[in-house]
């Protein structure tokens, strides 16, 4: 923080960073239980779209994954030598595992969300690839390679917002619940906001 800017200023930015920290638990609380731990620049920037909940893969996306292994969009990652042995889709994450003939099999997973404790190596879009621990460089190149054709094919029309499982969040009363404490925190903090800045500039 910039030790220029008034010292309201700068109680203002600090408390703005909490509400948006809240935000992003009260939009998806099952997700912090889950692992996953989305990045504030993403939920701001899904905020302002309107899809600040997160997106979970609909049963569309096997038809994708089906087409390009059909038209042999991941032939030029594959080359000669490797070859795509499983891929499964759950919620927010897909994963696809290649194979030498004979050699180890090694996993690339695509997720919409971060993963905690783990540091994403390569993205498309809002799509992050995460590499199985322990894949050497040639198998890393493939896996991201296969990554980046299979991202660039998903529509939009596969994704929508999760449904938690366990408290319902999909319902719509629930979510009209969640949306109204969300707008009720925003006003709290504006007018915070509102009242230090104005302090600041008396002073």
């Amino acid at each position: 923080m910039s030790p220029g800017l008034p010292r309201g200023a700068r109680r203002t930015a600090r408390c703005a960073f909490v509400v948006a920290g809240c935000l992003a638990l009260i939009a998806n609380p099952a997700a912090a239980r889950q692992g996953e731990s989305p990045s504030l620049r993403d939920r701001v920037r899904r905020l302002a779209a309107g899809t600040l909940e997160h997106r979970c893969f609909t049963p569309a996306i096997d038809g994708v994954f089906r087409q390009a292994v059909q038209s042999g969009a991941f032939q030029a990652a594959l080359g000669t030598t490797f070859r795509i042995i499983e891929a499964s889709s759950r919620d927010g994450r897909i994963g696809v595992t290649v194979a030498t003939p004979g050699g180890p099999a090694h996993t690339v997973t695509l997720a919409t969300e971060r993963i905690v404790g783990r540091t994403p190596d390569d993205r498309v879009g809002d799509l992050l690839f995460y590499l199985q621990p322990g894949a050497d460089a040639v198998s890393s190149g493939v896996l991201l390679d296969i990554a980046r054709v299979l991202a660039e094919r998903i529509p939009d029309t596969a994704l929508a917002p999760c449904r938690s499982r366990e408290e319902g969040f999909g319902t719509r009363a629930a979510a009209l619940l969640n949306a109204t404490v969300a707008v009720l925190v925003v006003v709290a903090a504006l007018l915070f906001g509102f009242r230090k800045l104005r302090h600041a500039g008396a002073a």
